[in-house]
Order: C-alpha cells, then sequence, then structure tokens
C-alpha cells in the first residue's frame, strides 16, 4: 500500500489499522502503536489529536485484530516482521533520519518490539506489558486482557513464532541497542511496575514511575499537560514549539517562573512564535508585572500589525495602570482591525467577552471625561450584554449627560429589559436617576419602587413573601448625616446586614440636600424605602454624609421629627486629608494637597469670630475643613432635635472594636443584637501623605475646634 492511496482515503486507512500523515516536508518520523479495545488506549483519535500540530511525519498504527500486533495489519503485514519490513520500506523511501516510536499498554508493548526491530531513535512506552506469554502471565498474576490473549494462543499457525512474547529476550539476543527506551507507568499500579521492573538494568532503558494508580498514565500526562512536551522532547529537543508545551505544562501545575522561562526560550528560538507571546503576556498580567507584559506584547506586535488580541490586551493593562488616552487608542485599534471581536473566541460566554469589551472602552473614554463617547459605548455594550451590572452603575454616576442623551439611553435599557427576564436593581436605579434628571418624579419614583424590591427579594425574601406593599412607603427611621469618609458606607453595609434592617435603594438618597422643591417630591424620596407595616418590627434608613454639614435639619424634621440620627466622626485632620485623596480620585480635585489645603486655611484663619465660622460653614465655602468643624455643625442639629434622638461615634471606636460599637447603636435603634455580622471595609481610600508640616497646620488649625467640641458635647475624642 503506498502513501499516495492511504491519503486518497482516510476512513479506509482507519478501518485496515494504519493512517498516515506527510502534510509536513520533515525527515523526522513518529509512529504511535494503539492498544487494543480503545485503540491507543485512549480515544483512537488521540494521539492523532494531540500531534496534530507537530510538525513531521507520522504513522498511527492500529491493532484492529486486538492480539499485540503478532498477527499483523490488514494490507501491511500478517506478523510482526512484516510489519516492521513495511516501516522500513517506508522509512528509506522518505529519507527519513530520526524514528520515535511510542505507544499506550498494548501499544506500549508495540513500541518496545517496534522502536527496537527498526533500530529507532528512541522509544516512548506508556504502561507497557514486557510480556504476553501464558508462563510469565502466570507466574506474576497478570490476568488482565485474557479473553483477548486466549485467542492470540489459539490462532497461532506453523508461520507463526511466540519469539516476541517476552520483550526481556530482545536484550539477550542481541550486544548491540542503538535505541533508547523510556517507560513511563504508575507506581502504586502493581501489575504496571512489575512490567516495567523486568526492564530494569537492561541497556539504554530509563524508567520513570509517577504517583497514582492508573493504568492509563498517557491520559493522565495529558490532563497535567507534560504529554505532548515529553514527546517532543524526544522529536526535536532544541524547538520553540517544544518550550512553548513545556510552558503550558509549567503554568498548568503553577511553576510560573519555569513557564516564563520556556516561553522566553521558545520566543527566542522562533521570534515569531505568537501562541509564545500570548501565553507569556497572561503571565505577565497575572503577576500584575505591567512593564514586562507591555513590552512582550509590543514585541508581538512588531511581528503581527494585524493582531487585535494584542491591542487588546495592551488596553486592559492601561487601563489597569490608568492610562487612559492609551488604554483608548489600543482597544479602538483592536476593534478597527477586528470590528467583530473574533479574538475572544465562539464560546457559550462570547456575548458577555463582547459586552466588557464595549464597557472598558467607554470606561477609557469616561475617565477622559469624554462623556458622550463613554455613554455611546457603554449602551453598546448594554444592547450586547444587558447584565453587566457595573455599567449601569457607572452611566448613573457621569454626572454630565446631554440632554439629547437621556431618552437614547432609557430607550436602550428599555430594549435590554424585553432581551433579559431577570434585570439587575442597578438598571431600575438608572432609569430612575435619569428620570429625575429630567425632573419626571413620579416615572421615577415607579422604578425606585422596582429597584427597592428587586434589593429586598435578594436580601429579605421573608419579608417580601409575607408583607411586600407597592404602596408608599413610611419613609426612613433613621439616618446616618456624616461625616464624610468617616466610615459611613462601612458603617451602612454593616447595619444592613442586621435581619431587622430593610436597606434603601441606595446608600445615599441625598434628598434633603436637593436643590428642587422639597414637598412636591416627597414621594419620589419614598419610593426609595420599602414599605413596612406597623405591627413588624422592620426599620429602615439611609446614610447621606453631606447632611451634616448643610443646613437641612428643619426640612428633615418637619418631615420626621421621630427619626434617629446617627453621626461618625473621624479625626479631622485625617478625615481632610482622606477626603482630599477621594475627590483627587474621582477626578474632582485637580491641585496638589498642599494647595487644597493651604488655601482653605487661609481663608479660615482669617474668621475671628464664632459667628463669621458659623457663617462660613452654612455658606459651604470649604471642602476639605469644613467636614471637620464638627462642633459648629452639631449645634445646628441639636438646636432642631432632642440629643436623645442623636448617637455620636467615632471612626476610631468603629474600627478598634466594632463589634461593641455596632451593639450600641443597636440598643440605640430598638433592635436585637445581630451574631452573624461580618466587618468588612467599603469604600476605603489608600495614600502615603508623609507631609508632617502640613498636618501640624491642620493639628494647630483644628486644636480650638476639638476643644469646643469636647466641651460641648461632654465627651473626650483623643485626637492628637
Amino acid at each position: 500500500m503506498t502513501t499516495a492511496s492511504f491519503a486518497e482515503n482516510e476512513s479506509r486507512q482507519q478501518t485496515e489499522g494504519i493512517q498516515i500523515d506527510c502534510q509536513y516536508n520533515s525527515d523526522i518520523l513518529l509512529i504511535a502503536c494503539g492498544g487494543i479495545s480503545q485503540g491507543m488506549g485512549i480515544l483512537p483519535y488521540e494521539f492523532s489529536r494531540i500531534t496534530s500540530d507537530f510538525k513531521v511525519k507520522k504513522i498511527f498504527l492500529k491493532d484492529c485484530l486486538q492480539n499485540w500486533y503478532q498477527n499483523g495489519i490488514k494490507l501491511v503485514g500478517n506478523n510482526i516482521d512484516q510489519i516492521v519490513d513495511y516501516l522500513k520500506s517506508f522509512i528509506q523511501k522518505q529519507d527519513i533520519q530520526k524514528v520515535v516510536v511510542t505507544g499506550n499498554s498494548a501499544g506500549g508493548y508495540a513500541a518496545i518490539l517496534f522502536g527496537y526491530l527498526l533500530e529507532a531513535d528512541t522509544a516512548i512506552a506508556f504502561s507497557p506489558q514486557t510480556f504476553i506469554d501464558p508462563k510469565n502471565r502466570s507466574i506474576f498474576g497478570d490476568h488482565r486482557w485474557q479473553s483477548q490473549l486466549n485467542k492470540l494462543y489459539q490462532s497461532f499457525n506453523p508461520e507463526t513464532s511466540n519469539q516476541y512474547f517476552d520483550l526481556l529476550k530482545l536484550w539477550q539476543n542481541k550486544n548491540t541497542i542503538k535505541t533508547q527506551f523510556y517507560i513511563y507507568f504508575c507506581r502504586e499500579n502493581h501489575l504496571d511496575t512489575v512490567h516495567a521492573a523486568r526492564l530494569q538494568g537492561c541497556h539504554n532503558v530509563t524508567l520513570q514511575a509517577y504517583d497514582g494508580n492508573e493504568h492509563n498514565i498517557v491520559k493522565t500526562l495529558r490532563n497535567i499537560g507534560i504529554l505532548k512536551p515529553l514527546l517532543l522532547t524526544q522529536l526535536y529537543p532544541e524547538s520553540a514549539q517544544l518550550y512553548y508545551e513545556q510552558g503550558l505544562a509549567y503554568t498548568k501545575r503553577n511553576y510560573l517562573d519555569k513557564a516564563i522561562y520556556s516561553y522566553l526560550r521558545a520566543i527566542e528560538i522562533e521570534p515569531n512564535y505568537l501562541e509564545s507571546y500570548h501565553r507569556l503576556g497572561q503571565l505577565y498580567l497575572q503577576q500584575k508585572k505591567w512593564e514586562q507584559a507591555i513590552a512582550i506584547y509590543q514585541q508581538a506586535i512588531d511581528f503581527s500589525t494585524d493582531n487585535a488580541f494584542f491591542f487588546e490586551q495592551l488596553g486592559q493593562i492601561y487601563l489597569q495602570q490608568k492610562s487612559w488616552s492609551l488604554a483608548q487608542q489600543n482597544y479602538q485599534k483592536a476593534l478597527e482591525i477586528d470590528p467583530q471581536c473574533t479574538w475572544l473566541g465562539y464560546e457559550q460566554n462570547r456575548s458577555y467577552k463582547i459586552g466588557q469589551f464595549y464597557n472598558h472602552l467607554g470606561t477609557s473614554f469616561e475617565k477622559q471625561k469624554k462623556w458622550n463617547k463613554a455613554i455611546e459605548f457603554y449602551l453598546q455594550a448594554i444592547a450586547i450584554q444587558p447584565s453587566i451590572k457595573s455599567i449601569y452603575t457607572k452611566i448613573r454616576n457621569i454626572q454630565k449627560i446631554n440632554p439629547n442623551q437621556i431618552n437614547q439611553i432609557i430607550n436602550c435599557y428599555q430594549q435590554a429589559q424585553q432581551k433579559e427576564n431577570i434585570f439587575p436593581s442597578e438598571y431600575y436605579i438608572t432609569i430612575g436617576d435619569l428620570l429625575t434628571r429630567q425632573e419626571k418624579f413620579d416615572e421615577a419614583a415607579h422604578y425606585y419602587r422596582h429597584a427597592c424590591y428587586t434589593i429586598t427579594s435578594q436580601s429579605r425574601p421573608n419579608f417580601v413573601e409575607k408583607h411586600w406593599s407597592f404602596q408608599q412607603s413610611q419613609g426612613p427611621n433613621f439616618l446616618i448625616i456624616g461625616a464624610a469618609k468617616a466610615g459611613t458606607t462601612s458603617l451602612y453595609h454593616y447595619l444592613s446586614q442586621h435581619p431587622q434592617i430593610l436597606p434603601a435603594v441606595k446608600k445615599e438618597v441625598g434628598y434633603f440636600n436637593r436643590s428642587d422643591n422639597l414637598q412636591p417630591n416627597l414621594n419620589w424620596y419614598l419610593s426609595h424605602f420599602p414599605t413596612i407595616p406597623e405591627e413588624t418590627n422592620f426599620i429602615t434608613g439611609e446614610a447621606t454624609p453631606s447632611y451634616l454639614i448643610s443646613d437641612v435639619q428643619e426640612q428633615v424634621f418637619a418631615l420626621f421629627p421621630q427619626i434617629k440620627l446617627i453621626l461618625v466622626l473621624r479625626n479631622p485632620v485625617e478625615r481632610a486629608i482622606s477626603h482630599y485623596y477621594h475627590r483627587l480620585k474621582h477626578g474632582w480635585e485637580s491641585n496638589s494637597l498642599e494647595i487644597a489645603i493651604n488655601s482653605e486655611l487661609a481663608m479660615l484663619k482669617q474668621l475671628e469670630h464664632q459667628e463669621q465660622i458659623e457663617q462660613f460653614c452654612r455658606e459651604k465655602n470649604s471642602v476639605y475643613l469644613l467636614g471637620g468643624l464638627y462642633v459648629h455643625t452639631i449645634k445646628r442639629w441639636l438646636k432642631i432635635f432632642a440629643k436623645e434622638q442623636l448617637l455620636i461615634l467615632t471612626n476610631e471606636q468603629l474600627l478598634s472594636e466594632p463589634e461593641q460599637t455596632m451593639k450600641q447603636i443597636y440598643i440605640f435603634l430598638n433592635l436585637a443584637d445581630n451574631h452573624n455580622l461580618q466587618f468588612k471595609k467599603h469604600n476605603v481610600g489608600s495614600y502615603n501623605h508623609q507631609d508632617e508640616q502640613l498636618r501640624e497646620n491642620l493639628s494647630q488649625f483644628f486644636i480650638s475646634h476639638n476643644t469646643q467640641l469636647e466641651e460641648y458635647l461632654g465627651m473626650k475624642f483623643n485626637w492628637v
């Protein structure tokens, strides 16, 4: 049978037990021998699949008669020697210079035998049988595949001998053996260990034991990523593909430094090996080695200028580095090269991946304050994948939305609602916020109530089942009125974990310091809270820390005279610095800390009288210092509310004694203790400011105000 005839009829090749692949112009030949039952010990095509990208010639043998090749392969030969003659003829005609034979189980037996008879360069046998004669099988207690072997024993004819039934005899019959033999097996598999041990000490035989008791070790090695590099090592040991496969194997086992070295060696050997750039870049991203990742992707682009994937990866890195313009440029370049985003694959979650791509592209524009373009890409993301929750929040937080875009956004959301059965609460909140911007307060209230229902259904399903009503709520039972950057977000989340507290639609509703006329919008405000029946012991509330410094206490009292107020104070020096970095992070501050703080200090130092400072506070001419002038703002609240209605805590107390502090709050709110509370900080800023002179200036400024606060409240704060 010729090579051409095999190529013409592939299905016939597999039926007759041989398949030849000569698509690569190579002088290296890989012979893979199948075993019994399932062809090669794994699925019959598995060696074909795992070696499909090996740039060598390949022959796949299948033992259709299931007799360890003793009775040959149809149209190849009727016995072992004829199969070997066929293979030798192929090797000669194809001018093969290197031969590697491999196989698993019975195929491993064949790999050793054919490797020996062909004088191959290498034979790689996985869990092989090294004897199939009845005597040794009886001695060592190997009763596997007995029915197949019985048929083999019965099929003998005068032309068939049993000279190959015991492979140990091969070494006894020949002094010089050129082939290198590698035998792989699991040490806990007794019979496989027995077979391998019989060849221990034989010339050119290397045994390699792995943990486990699996007979089908080739499948195990494949699953942990070792099989492919193991084969490649023998075929072409200094190849880019070998190092790439080693990199995959090391990555799978979390040997990341070794994986990085392997990928770098692959690139060194073959600079345009793009898969290595891909994997290496991913490892650098995983380790947050941004500069190395950028360098490797830029190097890859030099070899593949139209590869959208590498540009998209650069966009991700620059987004992490907050290099918004570079992120935007690389994301857009990826989209320009491949508008269909085919680099993201065609898996089930493809739409989610594309939606996230547009989400990230929108973020790169938003951070540059290019609001219209940001919204354009956010809406594309929603149209593709409506369930990405973060997009709704991002659009909601954009302050400068073109009025013409509001209806476009609402229409997009409503179309998305028809596409998805269940929407996150952010969807309803964002629609409500957009309608609020259009002063359509009653329509907005409709969406806030649905948001409230969604949130409560998730957090308190039993309450919804028994008590839910879309009727107007009675409003909040408590308010956290401040201070900003003093831990109010964490406190609100701690309170929301209490089984008797039903959270509002938002932590910060900010109703009372809105510039709108309040009374017509009361329905709007109440729609942020669940309706709680009087006979139940549930409560609700919100936390808007700017209420403390806003002149809203009379408005609050007019609507909710019995409400309870919670106030968290923080060392005003730390609070001012934290507030600055918070505004800087969100792009609301462009000056340095020193300029921003010192300019306010200069203004306040000019005010000598108490009345002037209080007037200054009312007019809110300060951003950073006003929030720490607690005594003046608290006085305004206590002129209206009874002292018993105000609970004052400190951020330091909440951090150092969270359980005791929460118990104090529960008592204040007439709630039972919550023993299942999980303490996790929220909205935490990070900064490392070391300007001791600025701290000293702030401390000196606040000393007198802190003293007045302690005297007024009869409390000691110990702010140094």
